[in-house]
């Protein structure tokens, strides 16, 4: 490996490789992933907890938390119900209006 290439950031990546909107749907994923960690982490649940509550294996909730996967709907919807979570689509222009719920039951 070249001096170069070991100081080749992730700013220098995004720059060199990436769109803007790339870079935008990256970061919101990332996000969104975080969101999910620290919903668990706020209940003070692991990865393990969650996977007997939900049913997911946790391998799977590793996958899911860490971005690995492009997970279905139905798997996030199960590992937020098992939270006490739902996800919902809502109007970006009117955020108190639910358009549509995912709900478990």
């Amino acid at each position: 490996m070249t001096e170069n290439e070991k100081n080749f950031t992730w700013e220098d990546y995004k720059r060199e490789y990436m769109t803007p909107d790339e870079i935008k749907r990256l970061e919101r994923e990332a996000a969104s992933l975080c969101k999910l960690i620290e919903l668990r982490d706020r209940l003070h649940l692991t990865q393990k907890d969650v996977s007997s509550l939900s049913g997911i294996k946790q391998p799977m909730i590793a996958r899911l938390e860490s971005g690995q996967v492009n997970a279905r709907i139905r798997t996030v919807q199960k590992y937020l119900s098992s939270m006490g979570y739902t996800l919902a689509v809502i109007r970006k222009d009117d955020p108190e209006k639910i358009i549509m719920r995912f709900d478990e039951d």
